[in-house]
C-alpha cells in the first residue's frame, strides 16, 4: 500500500479508515465530564455507520462539554472532509497541527488531501512536502506517493517512478555569458535575445534501488551573439543511504559542453552530500563536498584545464505556507589559465511562497566574492545577483514561468565590471 499508493481519489479513504479507526476513542487522559464522554461515544458510533453529519455534531458537542484531546479535533476535521466541506477540513487540520505538535505530520498530509480536492495543487504539494519529512514511515511514504501523482511535481527521492521533463524558454539577455557553472566568461559582453531547450530524465536503476540515474541535455541559442551558442549533456548516478533522520548521497557525474559548435570542455566529478532532517522544526541541514576534473575538448580551450573543489552548506526551512533556503559555498578553481582560476565565496537566500492556488512566487539573492590571486595584477570581484520568478501550474501537468534576473559585478579592473538584465518566459511539463 505504501509505494503503490498513487491515486488521489483513494487517498482520503486510506487515511480515514486506517488512521481514524485508531483515533476514534476517548482522548488519552480521560475527559472532563461524563457528558463529554457520552457525546464522544455517540460521535464514534455515528462515524462507524457513515452518518458523518451526526458524528460531526456529536464531536463538536464533546468539545463544548470539555473534551480537548487531539482525537476529537482530528475526527471533527475528518467529518468535514467526508461531508465535502474541504475548506473547513483544511482549516481544522491546520489548527490540529498547530495545537498538537505530535499530530503535525498527519495534519500536514490531510491538509494536502483537502487542498487537492480544492484544486489547489501548488499549496497541496507544499503540505505533502512537509508530511514527507515525518518520522512515521507510513505517513512519509503516503506523502511522497501523493507528491509523485501531482501534476508539475519535481522528482521525489523515494519514488520508484521515472521522471521526464521538457522545459522551453525564450527571452532577452543584455550581458550574455556562459551558462555552464564550471566555466567563466572571457571578458566579452554583448546582448541578444535567446531560446533555451532543456530535457531531463531520471529514475531508479531498478525498483526500490538505492541507486538512481539522471541525464539531462540543454541547448541555448543567441541569434545576435552566435559565438555564445551552447549545448551540453550531463550524466550522473546517485546512491542514497538512510539512517534515521540522516541521509548520505554519493554521486559520480560526467558533463560535456560545446561552444558555438566546437567541443569546449568535459569534466568528471564526484560529490558527497550528508543531510539531517529535524522534523519537529521542519528543517533540513546539509553539507556537500565535490571535486571535478576539467579537460578541454579542442586545443583552443586548453586554458580551462584543471580542477574545481566546492564545499557547500545548506539549511532548508519549511513554514506553513512558505519555504526558506540558505546556502553558503566555498569554491576553488585551479586551471591552467590564471584568468579562470578563482577562489570564491558565495552566500545565497531563496524564499518560495504560494501566491494563489495556482501561482507560486520565488525571490532569490546571491552575493559572491571572487579572488584571482594568480594574475600578475591580482583581481577581486564582488557580485550581487537578484532574481524573481512566478510559476503557474495547470491540471494537465504543464507549468509556465516568468523569470527576471539582475546582476551587478564590481571589479578593481573596470574591464570586468558589468550589469546584467535577463528576462524570460517558459513552459515545462513533467511526464
Amino acid at each position: 500500500m505504501k509505494r503503490g499508493f498513487r491515486n488521489s481519489w483513494l487517498a482520503p479513504f486510506v487515511v480515514c479508515f486506517c488512521v481514524t479507526s485508531a483515533l476514534a476513542q476517548e482522548p488519552d487522559g480521560g475527559v472532563s465530564s461524563l457528558s463529554a464522554s457520552e457525546h464522544f461515544a455517540a460521535g464514534s458510533a455515528a462515524f462507524k455507520i457513515g452518518d458523518n453529519r451526526r458524528a460531526l455534531e456529536a464531536f463538536q458537542a464533546a468539545i463544548a462539554a470539555g473534551s480537548n484531546g487531539p482525537a476529537v479535533h482530528y475526527n471533527v476535521a475528518v467529518c468535514y472532509y467526508r461531508l465535502g466541506e474541504y475548506a473547513r477540513a483544511e482549516e481544522a487540520f491546520r489548527v490540529l497541527g498547530q495545537d498538537f505538535p505530535q499530530m503535525k505530520s498527519l495534519a500536514d498530509y490531510n491538509i494536502g488531501l483537502a487542498l487537492v480536492r480544492l484544486d489547489q495543487n501548488a499549496a497541496a504539494r507544499e503540505a505533502f512536502e512537509f508530511a514527507s519529512l515525518a518520522d512515521d514511515d507510513q505517513i512519509a511514504d503516503l506523502a511522497n506517493a501523493m507528491l509523485a501523482s501531482l501534476p508539475g511535481t519535481e522528482t521525489v527521492s523515494s519514488s520508484d517512478a521515472w521522471i521526464r521533463l521538457v522545459d522551453f524558454r525564450f527571452g532577452s539577455d543584455d550581458n550574455v555569458a556562459l551558462s555552464d557553472p564550471l566555466s567563466l566568461p572571457a571578458g566579452l559582453t554583448t546582448d541578444s535575445p535567446f531560446t533555451e531547450l532543456q530535457l531531463y530524465v531520471g529514475g531508479p536503476l531498478q525498483a526500490a534501488s538505492a541507486w538512481r540515474f539522471d541525464a539531462s541535455a540543454f541547448l541555448v541559442e543567441y541569434p545576435d551573439a552566435s559565438g555564445f551558442d551552447q549545448a551540453g549533456i550531463y550524466l550522473s548516478a546517485r546512491h542514497e543511504h538512510r539512517a534515521g533522520n540522516w541521509r548520505v548521497f554519493v554521486r559520480p557525474q560526467y558533463g560535456r559542453t560545446n561552444l558555438n559548435g566546437d567541443g569546449f570542455e568535459q569534466y568528471f566529478g564526484l560529490s558527497l552530500r550528508v543531510e539531517q532532517q529535524f522534523s519537529s522544526v521542519r528543517t533540513t541541514f546539509g553539507i556537500e563536498l565535490s571535486h571535478d576534473l576539467v579537460d578541454e575538448i579542442e586545443s583552443q580551450f586548453s586554458y580551462i584545464d584543471g580542477d574545481r573543489s566546492v564545499l557547500a552548506l545548506r539549511a532548508d526551512k519549511s513554514f506553513d505556507r512558505s519555504r526558506l533556503v540558505l546556502d553558503y559555498r566555498i569554491q576553488e578553481d585551479d586551471r591552467i589559465g590564471a584568468g579562470v582560476s578563482a577562489d570564491r565565496h558565495q552566500y545565497r537566500v531563496r524564499f518560495i511562497k504560494p501566491l494563489t492556488s495556482v501561482w507560486t512566487g520565488e525571490f532569490q539573492h546571491a552575493y559572491r566574492v571572487s579572488d584571482y590571486d594568480r594574475l600578475s595584477t591580482p583581481r577581486k570581484e564582488s557580485r550581487h545577483q537578484t532574481g524573481v520568478r512566478a510559476t503557474r501550474d495547470f491540471s494537465s501537468g504543464w507549468q509556465i514561468a516568468l523569470r527576471y534576473l539582475y546582476a551587478d559585478n564590481d571589479s578593481n579592473d573596470s574591464a570586468f565590471s558589468y550589469r546584467r538584465n535577463r528576462v524570460s518566459f517558459g513552459a515545462s511539463k513533467v511526464f
